[in-house]
Parts: structure tokens; C-alpha cells; sequence
């Protein structure tokens, strides 16, 4: 039988400071090496969301689904790292 390991987490769009979130939430993924994160309350701008940052350097690929468009091609959403 496969073990597959999923995490969720809220990473409040960008409420509060998004750089020092950015690097913990990085961090706790590499050590926990889920196969499948979910994130809700994404933003997301043209061409790049939160997910996208997160990601980077992890090895994970990035899917976004729209949620709530804010106008100007910003919008918020969820996303998966898998």
C-alpha cells in the first residue's frame, strides 16, 4: 500500500509580513516533503501567484484556481503544489 502525503495551509494572501511568511512556509514544506500542498488565499497577479513563490527551488509544480477577481488582473484564489 502507498502512503501519499498531503499538507493544507492558509497563507493569508499578503497579510502581514510576506517575506518572513514566505521563507517559514518554504522552509516547514522542505522539511515536511509532502507530495501534494494545498494553499488557500492565493493572490494572484498577471502571469505569477503566491503558489508560483513558493514553489520556487522546491521541486513542486504550481496549479491556480481562481476564486474572487480583484480588478487589474489581480485576483485571489487556491492553489496545489504537487
Amino acid at each position: 500500500m502507498s502512503t501519499v502525503r498531503v499538507l493544507t495551509l492558509n497563507i493569508w494572501n499578503r497579510l502581514g509580513p510576506w517575506d518572513e511568511r514566505l521563507a517559514v512556509i518554504r522552509d516547514g514544506i522542505r522539511e515536511m516533503s509532502p507530495d501534494l500542498v494545498g494553499l488557500q488565499e492565493v493572490i494572484e497577479i498577471p502571469g505569477y501567484t503566491q503558489a508560483d513563490a513558493i514553489a520556487e527551488g522546491l521541486g513542486y509544480e504550481t496549479a491556480y484556481g481562481l476564486a474572487n477577481p480583484y480588478g487589474e488582473g489581480v485576483s485571489l484564489g487556491n492553489a496545489v503544489l504537487s
